[in-house]
Formats: C-alpha cells, structure tokens, sequence
C-alpha cells in the first residue's frame, strides 16, 4: 500500500511541476522588440564610419557632451554645464558624474580628452578632423572637468561636442589604426542601448538598464542589412521589419495604403548636390558652374524624382530653418542663360556634331554616385538628358560608398559626383564643405577657394552676438549664390514608415527617426 501511495504523490508531484512550469512560461513578459531595416556598413565607431544606418543607430549606443533640442537650441547632455573664458580662447567643460560605459566603468574627463586626441590624431585619419583645426590642445583639470584650449577664438566648437565619446579604458591610439579592431564589431559606450552581438548581417541591441536617464522602454533592437531600398521597402510592407528610414516617393505611396504602417513626413537636414572639382579645367570657371546651375531643371527633378516631395535648394539651409535667407540670389531654370555663359567662356556648339566644343574638344566628364542607390540614379539619368540639350556629355559610373568617398571624393580624384550634403549646424554653417582650408584634409571635395567666404566663416569663429552672427551666416549665403562651387539640387522630404504597434516616434527635421528610440514602445 505503501509502495502505490508513494507512486501517487511522484505522479501527482510531477504534475504539479509541469503545470507550474507550463504556467510560469505562459506568464513570461515577452521582449519588447523592434526590428530595423537598413543598410550597415562594417564598424560601429563614430569617429571613423560617417555614413549608413549605423551613423543613426551609433547614436543610440554612444552619447556627446551635448544635444539639440527640436527648437535646434543646444543643452547639456554628457556635459552639465560649460564656459567660454573672455577671449573665447579657452572652453571649460563641466561632465555629468556618474555616467558609466556599458561595462560599468565611470566616465571621466580622460574619455573626453582621449576621443578628442584620437580625432586629431593624424594616423587614425577620422573624417571629423577639420572640426578640431582650431584646437591647440585639451587639459584635464579634474575626474569631471577638461578645458579645450584653442589657437584663436572660437565660439562654433559647441556644435563639434556632439561627437559620442570613446572609453579610454578600452582603447590606444595604435588600436584605432587597426582596420580589423575588435571594438569596431562590439563597441562599449553609454548610450541607452549596447551591442548583444553582431553576426553577419543582422546586429542586435540591448537596453542598457543603468542608462543616466532611465532605462529604454524597448527591451531589444534588432537591425537587419537589406541591399537596397526595395528591398526593406517590401519587408517593411510584409511585416518582417517594423522600421524603415529613406524609403522612395513612389514606395511611401503604397505605404500608406496599409493600415498596419504609419508613414512619416518630415523636411531633410541634407540637401542633394552635384560636386564639381574645380580643380578640373572644365569646372575651375566660375561661368561655367553659374551655366550648370542655369542648366538644370530642378523642379522637373523633384517631380520626377520624389514626385513632388521636396523643395527646390536655393541655399544651402532648409527652407523652413531660421537661418535661410529668403533674399539670396538663386538659380532659375533658364538654358538660354547657361548657353550665353558657355559662350562667354569660350564654349559653342559644334554644328556638325551638335556637340559643346571649346578649341575642337568636347565639353564632357564623367559623373560618380554610390551603386544601389536607385535616387541618384533617377537624378544621374535625368542631369544627363538636361546637359545633352546643350551638347554636353556626361558619362556615369556607379561605385561602393566608401570607395567613392576614399579613393575619389578625399584624394580629389573625380570631375563631378551627386552627393548628400548636411545641412544646418552638422559642419558648422558649410565651414567643412567650404572654407579653403579644409581643401588637403578636409570635406572640401570641391577644392573650392572663396576668400571672401573663407573671411566670413573666419569672422564667424569668434562672433557671439546673434544678431550679427545671422548677418554673417547671410553673407555665406550670398556668396554661394553668386559664386557656386557645384549645382544645388533640391531637399527632399525624409519619407519613413514604422509597423502602427510602435509608440512615441516623433520625427524632425533635425534628426533621423531613430534620434529618441530609448522612448519608444510597443503598443499594447
């Protein structure tokens, strides 16, 4: 009796373990995850990559001293407080205490200190180099506070403390120039979210639960590579992604077709631009970039292109930004104006060949873009149906981002390209784009030489009253108009879609849509 007793209590043990067990997986909290389509390239660091889905995604894994409110006003972020001295020679910088990396090592002015010298450093070659060119040197003075001592005054670097921060603990300079680093495929920062692992091509995010301002609401974040923008357009309208960011005019259609995806419009930061080297013979005539400009239709781009979305670039900030100067000459549309200027220049239309000629020779170049990028593309095909109009020939070859940007655009190795360009505070005011001295290391791609417009930025370097600082970011302005160094395009509107489950996405123009995805949530 014993014996059949002691078997009923294991079976009926066992039981109740199974319900329990089956009970407890049941009541298991799910993870609050999103998935992300997009384009990753092959490193998280930001001092190095500058372009792809991770230059938005890196944002959410590493801070900056600083941040930009949607009023584009500056406030603290790694950084509490901050002062300039009289001279604007010298920036005291005040940290936050308590911030810690992802490994649970403190933030100190030493991080501050090590990035910054790494970005400077001339062997790791980081594209944010330019933004330093003012700095002579960094002092440490405390656990939390460094000054940035700079050769002249210099009043622009708040924007430059946007640059995330790297853990000294965790890296050397000699690091940095290894092409294969470690790092680079498992960074550490102190952002909301850290890297659970990266393998082939899907990266996968965790919440950082001991993040300075709370922990995310969002459990996880995966991040797949797509190859195109069809692509992660079709994933996103079958579900198997919930988040897409540069989705085509055409595709943002049919999107909001579905009523499990809400779409998203907002003003672009970047306006398009087609880069002229005017180092080449062909482009170092100021006549010559005004007839480009004349030459194309732009409006026509926009229609065809993004089917109306966007607006027509007549400067270089937005047109519903506060430093856009309405009365800044701008080109219109008129081919008989760009042919009078070709001629002034010596070119004319060749009558047998109804070719531009200029002593027998062809008026012609080759024109770049970054394969798989369907926009640019549409933008190359159509700029060549416009300048054949004038009997100018343009020829396209299609290269991978960073072979483009390396091995052309940097070495000055190109007659002309088709490229997104920032806006608004990102190279402060155009300075890295413009100023002749960014020319030999710098993002001046154009090789462009404006002494007036080197004096302007220069003046505005050291200007702190607002008033005059707007009168001198309109003389920027002006002095583009009237002496372009390529062709303004247009800004297109940013065109995004995200699965209706997910909660508090609030885009800007400022940003890209992942800019406060530590708030975001899944519906319930």
């Amino acid at each position: 009796m014993k014996y059949y007793y002691r078997i009923f209590i294991a079976i009926t043990s066992i039981g109740i373990a199974i319900f329990l067990g089956c009970s407890f997986i049941q009541n298991k909290p799910k993870l609050k995850t999103v998935v992300i389509g997009g384009v990753l390239g092959d490193k998280i660091n930001p001092i190095l990559v500058a372009e792809s889905t991770l230059t938005a995604i890196e944002t959410n894994i590493f801070d900056g001293l600083i941040q930009m409110n949607d009023q584009l006003e500056l406030i603290p972020h790694l950084a509490q407080r901050w002062q300039y001295s009289p001279d604007r020679k010298e920036l005291t910088i005040h940290l936050r205490a308590g911030v810690k990396f992802h490994d649970g090592v403190e933030l100190t002015a030493d991080d501050v200190k090590f990035t910054y010298d790494a970005i400077m450093h001339p062997k790791i070659a980081s594209y944010l180099a330019s933004e330093f060119n003012s700095v002579d040197h960094i002092e440490v003075l405390g656990r939390y506070q460094l000054r940035i001592v700079f050769k002249e005054p210099n009043t622009n670097f708040l924007y430059t403390m946007r640059i995330a921060i790297l853990p000294k603990h965790r890296l050397t300079i000699t690091d940095l120039q290894n092409p294969n680093l470690a790092f680079n495929r498992h960074p550490i920062g102190t952002g909301p979210f850290k890297v659970e692992q990266w393998i082939d091509e899907t990266l996968i995010l965790t919440a950082n639960p001991d993040y300075f301002l709370g922990k995310p609401n969002l459990d996880r974040i995966i991040v797949r590579s797509l190859p195109n923008q069809t692509v992660t357009w079709s994933q996103l309208m079958t579900e198997q992604i919930d988040v897409a960011e540069g989705v085509l005019p055409e595709d943002y259609k049919v999107l909001l077709t579905n009523p499990k995806i809400q779409g998203y419009k907002t003003p672009a930061r970047y306006y398009y631009m087609v880069i002229l080297n005017n180092r080449s013979p062909l482009f170092a005539d100021v006549r010559i970039r005004k007839a480009l400009n004349y030459a194309v239709d732009k409006q026509a781009m926009i229609d065809e292109v993004l089917l109306g979305e966007g607006s027509i670039a007549r400067s270089i900030f937005p047109p519903d930004s506060s430093l856009y100067n309405r009365t800044t000459p701008s080109f219109q549309y008129q081919p008989r104006t760009a042919l009078k200027l070709l001629n002034d220049a010596g070119w004319s239309i060749d009558k047998k060949t109804r070719q531009l000629k200029k002593q027998g020779v062809p008026f012609e170049f080759t024109l770049l873009i970054d394969e798989d990028n369907t926009l640019k593309r549409q933008l190359a095909l159509i700029l060549d149906q416009q300048l054949q109009e004038l009997g100018i020939n343009l020829y396209l070859k299609s290269l991978p981002v960073s072979q483009l940007i390396n091995e052309y655009l940097l070495p000055k190795k190109f007659d002309a390209a088709i490229a997104e360009m920032d806006s608004l505070y990102e190279t402060n005011f155009g300075y890295a784009f413009f100023h002749s001295d960014q020319i030999q290391n710098g993002l001046n791609a154009f090789s462009y030489t404006n002494n007036a417009l080197d004096k302007i930025y220069d003046q505005l370097q050291v200007t702190v009253d607002p008033d005059l600082r707007k009168d001198l970011i309109d003389q920027i302005q002006y002095e583009l108009a009237v002496n372009p160094p390529g062709i303004l395009l247009f800004f297109p509107y940013k065109l995004s879609g995200a699965n209706t489950r997910i909660a508090y996405i609030h885009p800007r123009s400022s940003d890209n849509i992942y800019w406060n995805l530590k708030d975001w949530d899944i519906k319930l």
